[in-house]
């Protein structure tokens, strides 16, 4: 997978450079297919927003044991359907959160160059982690795992505090290590964290996650509640299930025996329907 792409430097909008950290540990397994079908549609639903489109870089990694660059970091109206139609998302293996974070935050830093250099302005850059936040090593690696962990809270508190860097960490079951959480989202009053009760929702956060970008967009972060709103109301959206069409209606004045060789049949009308950011 390519890490960095060129820039549109005939595209002179403030940009706003966003990682999407996705946990594909053993405990996401059960929710692998519904995570693969929804990034896509959140692609999809960014690239109906014009200005979002324009503005918004977006890049995709999960994380495991090992940290896989499932797609460097672009603007969202040049991914292809082949592109994010087969991302090789697979959840297996442990849970290397710490990593992830550091590889997402070294991505965001070599973009934000790149678009420097090309002239080009940009918001705060924005970190999207998805994750129950158990962080999980094998013995021989537990100390570095834990020391990567340390680095990567370290490193997001010191960028939120000089406003260079937005978090949203998605918590995600009823088990979610909040604590561990909660230790990136210090420094800045903006960062968040929204909670998912039940892994099988999974599929909702990527439609909010569109919605709340085409705010970031703008350089705004909605409030904890707001986006809480539209997280739980996504939820309850995707849960309903799908409309299935009515029975097509008996004719109300058919043909009687001695009648017009034409049935009368009553027809019913349709129902109505700046430059915040520097190098790291």
């Amino acid at each position: 997978m390519i890490e960095e792409f060129s820039v549109d430097i005939d595209n002179l909008q403030i940009r706003t450079p966003v990682m999407l950290v996705i946990d594909a540990s053993a405990t996401m397994r059960p929710q692998q297919e519904a995570i693969r079908q929804a990034i896509p549609e959140m692609i999809e639903h960014l690239q109906l927003d014009n200005s979002a489109a324009m503005r918004i870089e977006t890049g995709i990694l999960s994380f495991n044991k090992t940290v896989t660059l499932l797609s460097g970091i672009k603007e969202v109206y040049r991914y292809l359907p082949e592109e994010y139609m087969s991302l090789p998302l697979e959840c297996h293996g442990r849970t290397h959160i710490g990593e992830a974070v550091k590889t997402a935050l070294n991505l965001l830093a070599k973009r934000v160059k790149k678009l420097h250099d090309e002239g080009i302005h940009t918001n705060p850059v924005c970190l999207i982690l998805i994750t129950d936040g158990n962080p999980n090593y094998s013995a021989s690696l537990e100390a570095e795992g834990r020391e990567a962990l340390e680095s990567a809270k370290k490193q997001t508190r010191e960028l939120s505090e000089k406003n260079f860097l937005h978090v949203i960490a998605v918590g995600t079951g009823k088990h979610c290590n909040h604590q561990e959480l909660n230790a990136f989202l210090e420094g800045n009053a903006e960062n968040r964290k929204l909670q998912l009760e039940d892994l099988s929702d999974i599929r909702a956060v990527f439609p909010f996650i569109s919605s709340v970008l085409s705010t970031v967009s703008k350089g705004k972060v909605p409030s904890q509640e707001t986006l809480q709103g539209i997280l739980d109301s996504t939820v309850k959206q995707e849960r309903k299930p799908p409309v299935r069409p009515e029975k097509p209606k008996e004719p109300q004045n058919p043909v009687t025996p001695g009648g017009s060789d034409t049935a009368h049949v009553i027809v019913e009308p349709p129902m109505d329907k700046d430059d915040f950011f520097q190098d790291f």
